[in-house]
């Protein structure tokens, strides 16, 4: 069984349980935390994007068509996207590329200990 903990600096961290004498080892419960934290950001990152290329460039056109104008809105607009995209691209490699602190370290010597007590 695999339970998902934050540490005091919000990182999410995986131990895991056994069962019946079966169990997985605290790597097999790191990695499965860290793909379900590199799949929540993924979705996140990509309804993210699709709002702030699509909604600024779409109200460009709608503006050039009501006014009657060469495209300056739809360039506008594609400038507000690329500075959207570039935010939003920023944020999600901020969230991949938190350093380990020495309250990760810590956890995770305590799961290893609390997994040699219970062996």
């Amino acid at each position: 069984m695999t339970q998902t903990s934050l540490s005091s600096n919000g990182h999410a961290h995986a131990a895991t349980t056994k069962k019946h004498g079966v169990g997985s080892s605290d790597a097999d419960g790191a990695k499965s935390a860290a793909r379900q934290q590199f799949v929540g950001v993924a979705l996140n990152m990509s309804w993210q994007l699709a709002v702030v290329v699509l909604v600024p460039i779409f109200a460009g056109v709608q503006l050039d068509k009501h006014f009657d104008m060469v495209p300056v809105w739809t360039i506008a607009g594609f400038v507000v996207a690329v500075a959207g995209f570039a935010s939003v691209v920023w944020k999600a490699y901020v969230t991949f590329n938190q350093p380990i602190t020495p309250a990760d370290i810590e956890y995770a010597k305590r799961l290893r200990e609390q997994e040699k007590d219970d062996d």
